[in-house]
């Protein structure tokens, strides 16, 4: 006669079997990649455009070079009343519908290769003033390359 806690073992003998014969790999299973493969094309994987610089006052009379479809963020600051012009915009663009910090004039990016000048024209904000200031107008002028 089995005593209650021999049909116990044996209960969980079984159990621990079927578990055990549950985690093995079966004779015909095909080992899983545990690598990445190197065989895939990478003609349509796009390429990551650097970080979006800042072009700032510091900036002026420098030239810069973009990537087509890469940006920056026109930042002149806000003592100005800046109007901004660029001699080619199929190579360099405005990109329009975007809100910008203050003190931004835009976010511009490149599109067909080539060589353009952004310009800008700031005005003294107190020139606004009744009477007019005499303080003068600064120019600001970057040659961008696209490439």
């Amino acid at each position: 006669m089995k005593t209650k806690h021999s049909i116990e073992l044996i209960a969980l003998t079984l159990i621990g079997l079927i578990l055990i014969a549950g985690c093995s790999t079966p004779a015909n299973a095909q080992p899983v990649a545990t690598t990445f493969p190197t065989d895939i094309p990478t003609d349509n994987v796009p390429t990551p455009l650097p970080p979006a610089p800042n072009v700032t006052l510091s900036d002026n009379g420098k030239t810069i070079t973009l990537q087509s479809g890469q940006s920056f963020l026109l930042r002149l600051g806000e003592n100005y009343d800046w109007t901004v012009t660029v001699a080619d915009q199929s190579i360099l663009k405005r990109v329009m519908n975007v809100m910008v910090i203050r003190g931004a004039q835009g976010i511009y990016m490149g599109g067909k290769p080539g060589i353009t000048v952004l310009t800008a024209l700031g005005d003294p904000m107190c020139l606004q003033n009744k009477p007019a200031c005499a303080a003068p107008s600064i120019q600001f002028k970057i040659t961008i390359i696209v490439k």
